[in-house]
């Protein structure tokens, strides 16, 4: 019964059929590497021990990737063909089954000469369902649900009985069989895609941040480099053989990459920092009032304006809710203010330390131009006292992703008054909120972008007396 379906056509034919679907849903999905469009790129195959069958029967579906920066291969799903094996996959599913039911009637000489295949390769078929296939993760995870008679020990014969017993005729239990190998069941050749480039890349990305791998390269927020020299000390990373561009992408993802690899690296861990933020928004708690008096400030509109000595007394600001906030879009708007001068006059500089300092007017902007987008008009119209509520939550949100260098501004504030000391002496106050570099930029781009009066910083203090060369 069973050899005789190796003659029929409509079974390959109902085959090609499934193939043809398999790799139509394929295109949908796009590149596995990319997500770029995915067109047809077919190739011919002469695959052993079926019938005589149309050309069209004996292509192997492929697609390949639109962009030109990657075009790369993805063979999509297939239940007539088995890999790089030169049987048809139903040959081999019916071949090791008669092998394991009826050994007598079928032993190995008989089939090696029904196929035309040596002795070896049956035994290799055999080695595979016995030793490699019933460890696979995915059939441990599906075996509970076929009857006891299904087991490890008598697959595929087990299996093939199965879905004959609970089919209406051997075509429909055959295509059922390789259906269920096929997309449900994880083959050997199949893990190669699980780990691309990408998916190294994007686990390796940030080693650099590793608490006990932090060093110089960490202080100075370029944690990609550092990321770099960790893998290329890795003897498994050195035989990769697109290792120089998964290091490209490693060490640029925080800058300008050229490449597609680096391009999606960072796309992917903008799009992963702005989840995480938002995650942090819906998780904050409300705070205490603060007692301090750093808040009492006006938010200044020079760097001269204000002194803190003269500040009046006012209520302690409270934390209000800020779910039109888009967090991640505060950070990208607050990149250009960096050591950009207007004449002598700047509203945020960075340190060789890797901090940054925002005078927090620059939030304030930002942040009724987003309430104003979305259509909150009383953040819009707020006066300054009001709007010390709308910087305290603000600074808070940015907290919970360590944006604020929590050791330079204390719980509960938005801004702390520090004294700037020029290489001549010469010092002047501010009132700033201090954040990481890392969370902008790379500080060293950023220092290079430096020019004029902010060349001459030498130290920022605060008014308590904690030094930041």
């Amino acid at each position: 019964m069973l050899p005789e379906i190796l003659q029929s056509t409509n079974l390959f034919h109902l085959l090609h059929r499934i193939d043809t679907d398999l790799a139509a849903q394929q295109q949908k999905a796009g590149c596995l590497f990319c997500g770029g469009a995915l067109h047809y790129s077919n190739y011919h195959r002469k695959p052993r021990g079926g019938p005589t069958l149309p050309e069209n029967y004996l292509i192997r579906l492929s697609l390949c990737c639109s962009r030109e920066e990657c075009r790369r291969r993805t063979l999509p799903k297939s239940t007539l063909f088995m890999d790089r094996r030169v049987y048809f996959r139903v040959v081999i599913l019916i071949v090791t089954t008669l092998s394991q039911s009826k050994p007598q009637e079928y032993n190995k000489n008989r089939l090696s000469k029904m196929i035309d295949a040596d002795r070896k390769t049956i035994n290799r078929w055999l080695d595979y369902f016995h030793e490699l296939f019933p460890k696979s993760r995915i059939w441990q995870a599906v075996c509970g649900f076929f009857p006891p008679f299904v087991t490890a020990l008598n697959l595929p014969g087990s299996l093939v009985e199965y879905y004959l017993k609970n089919s209406k005729s051997i075509t429909q239990a055959m295509s059922n069989c390789l259906v269920l190998l096929t997309i449900r069941l994880l083959q050997e050749s199949d893990t190669g895609y699980l780990m691309p480039d990408t998916i190294i890349a994007a686990l390796s990305h940030d080693l650099g941040k590793l608490p006990s791998l932090r060093g110089h390269l960490y202080s100075l927020g370029e944690h990609p480099l550092a990321a770099g020299r960790i893998l290329v000390g890795l003897q498994s990373f050195n035989e990769l053989h697109q290792k120089e561009q998964i290091l490209q992408a490693v060490k640029f993802h925080h800058k300008q990459p050229q490449e597609l690899l680096g391009k999606t690296l960072k796309r992917a861990d903008q799009l992963a920092q702005q989840q995480e933020l938002e995650q942090a928004q819906e998780r904050l708690q409300p705070l205490e009032k603060p007692p301090g008096w750093h808040n009492e400030a006006k938010v200044q509109d020079g760097i001269f304006d204000e002194k803190s000595e003269t500040k009046k007394k006012m209520v302690a600001p409270e934390l209000i809710n800020l779910s039109w906030l888009n967090t991640y879009e505060l950070l990208k708007d607050m990149r250009p203010y960096i050591n950009k001068l207007e004449g002598r006059r700047f509203q945020a500089f960075s340190m060789p330390n890797g901090v940054v300092y925002f005078m927090p007017k620059i939030l304030e902007v930002i942040a009724k131009k987003q309430a104003e987008k979305a259509g909150v008009l009383e953040v819009v119209s707020m006066k300054d006292k009001e709007m010390r509520e709308v910087l305290l939550s603000i600074v808070h949100q940015l907290r919970q992703e360590n944006v604020i260098d929590g050791g330079l501004l204390k719980d509960n504030y938005f801004g702390a008054y520090y004294t700037v000391t020029m290489k001549s002496g010469v010092t002047m106050n501010g009132y700033y909120t201090p954040c990481h570099a890392e969370a902008f930029d790379s500080i060293a781009v950023m220092e290079d972008a430096k020019s004029g009066i902010l060349l001459d910083l030498a130290s920022v203090e605060s008014v308590h007396g904690d030094k930041q060369a």
